[in-house]
């Protein structure tokens, strides 16, 4: 499981997705878990539209109500991960 906290990256969240998906497919089965963390811009809009144009079912977005910062959104990933293993990304 890789487990991205997002916050505001609307400009960058699609170009993320797409290196994952680049980097990762290749390996057999993963998820990846993009926690938005209540962001103010469209990132949770452009992650879903990323999702359904790409079909990727191997990318789950976890949606917090409200900003509670890096460490909490990612806490929120790591607890709904379903892989043994889990990474953690920083987007950028």
């Amino acid at each position: 499981s890789l487990v991205v906290p997002i916050y505001n990256e609307e400009e960058n969240v699609q170009n993320l997705l797409a290196e994952v998906a680049e980097v990762l497919l290749p390996h057999g089965p993963f998820e990846a878990l993009l926690v938005d963390d209540g962001s103010q811009d469209r990132s949770l809009q452009r992650m879903r539209e990323w999702k359904q144009a790409h079909a990727a079912h191997w990318l789950r977005i976890v949606v917090l109500a409200k900003n509670s910062g890096q460490s909490a959104a990612v806490m929120a990933g790591v607890e709904q991960a379903r892989g043994r293993e889990i990474l953690q990304h920083e987007a950028r």
